[in-house]
């Protein structure tokens, strides 16, 4: 059984385990280089909370999620601790069906993509770096 570390900053449980240490390090990339506001980060809340249409919501938990300034889903993340693969892509496009924030992303120890559909596009843009709150902001 993991054991569950207290996270006094952004009220979050925390394993041991090395997507929960990915976790930590991007959460604190994002709010102390990339100036996302911790208010507006939910990290690791199940689904149902912020579905769209709230009919057959599986039970599951988003790692990341970020809203703009009208507390909307604005980037919804999930952190592997090994390789991105077609079956963690497949994971936040499902989950995002039901979230609908405008942009993905997965992140892993060595890299990160996040996922645009710009100007309304069918495919997804994918991009390899991870910009500030206000750069994201401005993409949608």
């Amino acid at each position: 059984m993991a054991s569950y570390l207290p996270n006094r900053d952004l009220s979050i449980r925390k394993k041991a385990l090395p997507e929960e240490r990915l976790r930590r390090e991007l959460l604190a990339q994002m709010v102390e280089e990339l100036s996302y506001p911790k208010a507006l980060i939910a990290v690791e809340k199940e689904i149902k909370h912020f579905a769209v249409d709230r009919k057959k919501v599986p039970q599951r938990r988003v790692d990341i999620l970020c809203f703009d300034r009208q507390t909307r889903p604005l980037l919804l993340i999930e952190c592997k601790a090994k390789a991105i693969d077609a079956k963690a892509v497949a994971q936040v496009l499902g989950y995002n069906e039901f979230i609908r924030a405008p942009i993905i992303g997965l992140a892993q120890p060595a890299a990160i993509l996040l996922g645009w559909k710009k100007n309304g596009e069918q495919h997804y843009q994918w991009y390899s770096t991870l910009p500030t709150f206000d750069e994201v902001a401005q993409w949608v």
